[in-house]
């Protein structure tokens, strides 16, 4: 018996990520490219879709941005650009680099 209660422990603690990857992916489905607007302040823009992402400046509740593209529930909200100009190794392939928020801290304004 305590071990079936351990499977099921195991099975829902793994069940968790799964639909928070779910989430993501279904939120960069529903939105499009085009003029968004931060929802909270102090947002951190980062290098890449990631929390592990260098840090390059914040941007404040109200701020207009244009989003690119979204990917993995973040939104890429500058074009590529050449990694060394910010000091830091750009995409294996490309060496560019872009700017990336958190997708849930924008609201379409379009």
């Amino acid at each position: 018996m305590l071990k079936f209660q351990f499977l099921i422990i195991l099975a829902l603690i793994f069940a968790f990520p799964c639909q928070a990857a779910l989430q993501e992916s279904s939120i960069d489905e529903k939105m499009e490219a085009g003029n968004y607007t931060i929802k909270v302040n102090n947002t951190r823009v980062r290098l890449e879709p990631s929390y592990k992402g260098k840090i390059t400046n914040t941007l404040h509740k109200g701020t207009k941005v244009y989003v690119y593209e979204f990917k993995s529930g973040w939104a890429r909200v500058s074009k590529w650009y050449s990694g060394s100009i910010e000091g830091v190794v750009g995409d294996q392939m490309t060496g560019l680099v872009a700017r990336w928020v958190p997708a849930r801290l924008v609201v379409n304004t379009n």
